[in-house]
């Protein structure tokens, strides 16, 4: 069952790219953004990660923080990291391999044919891939299902879904507008005590 607003997150911990052990809860009294993308070979991620890329500086700025879950190998995503980012130290989002798609089952994401096929038909999927291949700086491994449909979820500091954006086609993500609305929405501090900082 899908996910929605009001709920809590489920928690999870688990270990990133660099085999540091990370858990969604430590992001409490921060602001989170969740992406749950296919794969770090996937063109229509590459091409999402780029635009969401252009914003973190803002993001940063309004101290939200980014987790990115794939269904890669860990060794695919740090080569996909070090490709765009010589020193690892300075990268800004919280990278979490999941190849075996645990977190996926516990997010309830789809995987559906249908949507990717309307996706590449009907909604610029086709175009989507031209445009996120070209962004590619190394071949990187395709190491998760074709039809596994991405989905973001806006987390607030008490770890409530404030948003649950399950991609109605393949490619299709929560807009980058309301990410920067979500971040930058004042909120109450005096009831939250930040217990995270990375």
């Amino acid at each position: 069952m899908h996910l929605e607003k009001y709920q809590h997150a489920p928690d999870f911990r688990v270990k990133d790219i660099f085999g540091k052990d990370v858990s969604l809860s430590g992001f409490r009294g921060r602001k989170t953004l969740l992406t749950f993308f296919r794969s770090v070979g996937c063109p229509v991620c590459n091409l999402r990660f780029h635009d969401l890329e252009k914003e973190f500086d803002f993001f940063k700025a309004n101290n939200l923080a980014f987790v990115a879950v794939y269904a890669s190998t860990p060794e695919n995503m740090r080569k996909y990291i070090t490709s765009r980012y010589p020193d690892t130290a300075a990268f800004y989002p919280l990278m979490i391999p999941n190849l075996e798609r645990t977190l996926y089952k516990m997010y309830d994401i789809e995987s559906s044919t249908a949507k990717l096929i309307q996706s590449l038909l009907f909604h610029g999927g086709l175009a989507a891939v031209s445009q996120g291949k070209k962004l590619f700086k190394d071949k990187i491994a395709d190491d998760a299902p074709l039809n596994l449909i991405n989905s973001d979820f806006l987390i607030d500091e008490q770890g409530r879904i404030t948003a649950a954006y399950y991609g109605k086609v393949s490619g299709d993500f929560i807009s980058v507008a309301d990410i920067k609305k979500f971040a930058s929405e004042k909120t109450n501090t005096n009831k939250i005590s930040a217990v995270y900082q990375p």
